[in-house]
């Protein structure tokens, strides 16, 4: 064969070898050969130890992302070079939000003059970062602080904090948008649609709660009735259907959904009964909960059971809860003159999703009063993550530390019992 063709031949598989491994390791996994998805295989965290997908946290250096299975934090900009301040794209951003291999961020804020009323301060930049490839788009710019409200696949919900700005028929309400991830495409979710009388007031016009298997669940208020009722639409805001949720009126407020069930804590004692208790007393019946499990499917939500009690924080996951419980003799913890228990102890349980088979997971021994919980399953083992309370220094306070939320994460492997404490990277 001619040497030419022969050396032609070779730069051409050289060629394809490179083109073949160019970002393999970011796109595909090679266990199984299926697309990575980044939310599935990490936890997520603000670098100052904020919590995401829950309002907004003002960022000093970029967010983090946990991989439970390494035991290792890193940040989610992937430029090798950047030093996550300054010219980072995520650096000083917030109102996270993940959504498969995409972050969600705002950057700026608007406030409102005291002398004035005029706004003052922004524009918000509404922002996705695409955590594979490292890429920033910037997909809208406001005059008013957002609301993010939930997601569904790549989509994002969100609304406006601070202005009244919609106006339809004579009424005023705020706007919900959904934008797209992978498009950057952003559309008006209208919620008069949900409703055939257009002359109520905005206060009374359904409110996003969840999303479940490709359904806006809205729950609204009927002033009249005195109670609540519960719509679904498509993800379009369209195709609505009422759901019966007589006898669980109050079951639905920032309860969590899982296997055909939602999860709802409730405090065991009425208020007006903790209203009459101070110190110690109050401080514990406020966290002595009782965590109930309603049937449901898409027509009625049937009665409500109680399947634990005395539970703090709990998260269902696949067929599985696991949960913190409020401590009989709590440690107290004093620093600053001021003084805090540990509640939870440091352990953590599991339990079937019907409330049965209930076992001590783990003992920490860390203050976990934060509330944070998150689950993730890689490789069928599921691993837990915590957010934790730590004392350090601090040289602007009188005793010379500081005692509140921890940068550090507490993992737990759910399988072994076996928990490790991952540090933000420097």
């Amino acid at each position: 064969m001619n040497n030419k063709i022969i050396l032609c031949l070779l730069i051409a598989l050289a060629l394809w070898f490179i083109a073949s491994c160019k970002n393999t390791e970011a796109s595909k996994n090679p266990n199984d050969n299926e697309e990575i998805i980044i939310e599935n295989l990490y936890f997520f965290r603000t670098s100052h130890g904020g919590n995401f997908n829950a309002g907004y946290a003002g960022n000093v250096k970029g967010p983090v992302k946990i991989n439970p299975v390494s035991k290792t934090a890193s940040y989610i900009c992937i430029d090798p070079l950047c030093d996550h301040i300054k010219d980072c794209p995520l650096f000083d951003s917030s109102g996270f939000y993940v959504a498969g291999n995409y972050l969600f961020f705002t950057k700026g804020g608007v406030g409102i003059s005291v002398q004035t009323g005029d706004k003052i301060g922004g524009p918000v930049d509404f922002c996705v970062y695409d955590m594979l490839k490292g890429s920033v788009r910037k997909l809208a710019e406001y005059w008013d602080n957002m609301q993010i409200l939930n997601r569904a696949g790549n989509y994002l919900y969100y609304s406006m904090y601070d202005v009244l700005q919609y106006e339809k028929d004579g009424q005023v309400d705020y706007i919900i948008y959904r934008a797209d991830a992978k498009t950057g495409n952003i559309i008006i979710i209208d919620r008069y649609l949900l409703n055939n009388d257009v002359t109520k007031a905005w206060g009374e016009y359904p409110e996003l709660f969840m999303i479940i298997d490709n359904k806006i669940y809205w729950r609204n208020f009927e002033y009249e009735e005195n109670k609540f009722f519960i719509y679904t639409t498509n993800l379009d805001g369209k195709d609505k259907k009422t759901i019966d949720i007589t006898g669980n009126q109050n079951k639905f407020i920032n309860s969590k959904y899982n296997n055909g069930y939602f999860y709802q804590l409730e405090i065991k004692i009425k208020i007006e009964e903790i209203l009459e208790l101070s110190g110690y007393e109050r401080e514990r019946a406020v966290r002595d909960l009782n965590l109930y499990r309603i049937s449901f499917n898409s027509e009625k939500s049937k009665d409500s059971e109680i399947i634990a009690e005395h539970i703090m924080f709990f998260v269902p996951h696949g067929d599985k809860i696991y949960y913190t419980v409020l401590e009989d003799n709590p440690e107290l913890i004093e620093y600053n003159g001021e003084q805090t228990y540990n509640w939870s102890g440091g352990k953590v349980y599991i339990m079937n999703i019907d409330g049965k088979d209930k076992r001590l997971l783990c003992e920490t021994g860390y203050n976990l009063n934060d509330g944070f919980m998150d689950a993730r399953t890689i490789d069928g083992v599921d691993y837990l993550a915590f957010a934790f309370n730590s004392v350090w220094e601090n040289s602007f306070s009188d005793s010379g530390y500081s005692y509140g939320l921890s940068t550090d994460t507490l993992i737990i492997n759910a399988s072994t019992g076996e928990y490790t404490v991952v540090s933000v990277p420097e």
